[in-house]
């Protein structure tokens, strides 16, 4: 089965807010080969947007650098 992820999902994974848990289980059922993920290029631009969004607010305020989200993509068999 394959399951196509929204934005607001993964964000709620990466903040860890209600209902990341369930990406967070689809994610560990995927790296298990029970499923696939799919995410569309609008949606992961939206993502990114939201990290470096918040991460630049927190970096200037501490006077570091940004961090640049990585979400791990595995090819199809």
């Amino acid at each position: 089965m394959t399951y196509v992820l929204d934005s607001s999902a993964v964000i709620a994974f990466i903040n860890r807010e209600s209902g990341g848990d369930i990406v967070k289980r689809l994610i560990a059922e995927a790296g298990q080969g029970d499923c696939s993920l799919s995410i569309s290029i609008v949606q992961l631009l939206e993502i990114f947007y939201d990290h470096v969004y918040h991460n630049e607010l927190e970096a200037v305020e501490k006077g570091e650098n940004l961090s640049v989200l990585w979400l791990p993509a595995r090819p199809k068999k």
